[in-house]
This record gives C-alpha cells, sequence and structure tokens, in this order.
C-alpha cells in the first residue's frame, strides 16, 4: 500500500512542477500587479518546499532560487549555504544575501569570512570569492587586513578577485572613511593585471587629495604598462603637488 502512496506522492509532484514555474517566470519581466499575483499563487502551492528542493539539483535551479528568494523562503539557508560549497557558480550566495537578516547574519558572515580566505581545500570559485567579497563589503563588514594582502600577492587568485579587493578598499576609504587598507593599492598597482592597476589608478584619482598626495610613491609604478589615457592621469597624479 505504501508503494502506491509513494507513487501518486511522486506523480503529484511531478504534476505540481509545471505549474510552480509557470508562476516563477511572472515574477520578472512583468508589472507589479504580475509578480503579486504570481507570489500569491506560489504561497498557494502544494508541496512547494518539496519541488524547490528537488529542482536546487535540476535543470530548473535558478527559477527555484529565483522563489526561495521572492518569498524568502529562509528555511532552506542550511541547505543553500551547504550546496554553496561546490556551486562554482556563485549564484546560490545571492540568493542567501536576499535571506539576511539580524538573526541570522552573524552566522552566514562567519561562513563567508572562512569560505573566502580558506585555502584551496575548500574549492571556494573565484566566482564565488567575488560575490563574498561584495556581499561582505555591501554590509560594512571589516576583514582582516592580511588575509586581503594575501589575496592580492596570491599569483593563483583570478584578476577579477583582486579587482573586488580593490573594490573593497574603495567601499571602505570613500563610504566609511576607514582608510587602513590604502596601502594594498601599492600591491595593486604592481599587479601583472592591466586591468587591475588601471582600476587602482582610477580609484587613486578619486580619493581626496591629501590622501593621494600619500599614495605619490605608490605611483612611481606608472612605468608599468596601462592605456595612453590612464598612463596621463597617472602622470598627473604622481607629479600633484
Amino acid at each position: 500500500m505504501w508503494k502506491w502512496s509513494f507513487l501518486i506522492f511522486f506523480l503529484s509532484l511531478k504534476c505540481l512542477s509545471g505549474s510552480w514555474t509557470r508562476e516563477a517566470l511572472r515574477l520578472s519581466g512583468g508589472s507589479d500587479q504580475t509578480r503579486r499575483q504570481a507570489l500569491g499563487q506560489l504561497r498557494q502551492q502544494p508541496h512547494l518546499h518539496e519541488l524547490l528542493l528537488k529542482e536546487l539539483a535540476g535543470p530548473q535551479r535558478g527559477l527555484a532560487l529565483d522563489v526561495i528568494s521572492a518569498l524568502e523562503m529562509r528555511s532552506f539557508l542550511p541547505t543553500l549555504l551547504e550546496k554553496a560549497q561546490t556551486d562554482e557558480s556563485g549564484f546560490i550566495y545571492l540568493t542567501i544575501n536576499t535571506l539576511l537578516t539580524m538573526q541570522n547574519r552573524d552566522e552566514v558572515v562567519a561562513i563567508y569570512r572562512q569560505r573566502l580566505f580558506c585555502p584551496p581545500a575548500c574549492k571556494t570559485s573565484p566566482a564565488a570569492q567575488v560575490i563574498l567579497l561584495d556581499a561582505l563589503s555591501f554590509i560594512h563588514e571589516k576583514l582582516p587586513y592580511n588575509d586581503l594582502r594575501l589575496l592580492l600577492l596570491s599569483p593563483g587568485a583570478w584578476p577579477e578577485v583582486k579587482a573586488a579587493v580593490v573594490a573593497y578598499v574603495r567601499e571602505q576609504t570613500l563610504e566609511q572613511n576607514d582608510n587602513r587598507y590604502l596601502p594594498l593599492l601599492k600591491i595593486a598597482l604592481a599587479d601583472p593585471s592591466l586591468q587591475l592597476r588601471e582600476q587602482t589608478i582610477y580609484f587613486i584619482a578619486e580619493l581626496p587629495k591629501d590622501m593621494r598626495r600619500k599614495r605619490v610613491v605608490d605611483l612611481q609604478n606608472c612605468a608599468l604598462p596601462v592605456s595612453p589615457t590612464t598612463q596621463n592621469l597617472c602622470r598627473r597624479l604622481a607629479q600633484e603637488k
């Protein structure tokens, strides 16, 4: 008898899967009213938790993440944190970011910090590292100077990850008035990545004049190859009095 019950439950999930995906697709690209209607239908969807849990490992993973985020289904947090460990795209972390509250923030931030700076054995992908850095910057989390330094110095770190470090320094300096990370710019200016050097030079140009003067010694690296426009900017900043 239990076999028939399980079969009926399985078939019902299969039939329901089409209806939740239709509503999930209505969450974006339409009017506010359409979105509200879709959210209402999804809240009434039978076995929605089971359907989404199944799809997190299936072809509709992106839609499932959209629904979890839109309905603020924080009961999925443990599952998402576990699955994010092996998610090379880092997209699961974007969903986790939408589920942060004052109650779960400390726990999630501790996991983020561990995975951002962990050794290669943690298998945090470069894409995920960028998303983690951006998330920690957005919530104004203070990160250890030396860990950021090691990321910038790491020959195996992707240029995009190092660019996210410079973006973090920018946010801390210009938005949070915290200048402790500015010495990291010297490392970024000497990096082999053209994109990173140019990003750093334009960031220095944004600094207030008194801060720029303190970075003049770092700009001796204007000799490294950059675009002509950036080269001129670098030289002008280096000669600024």
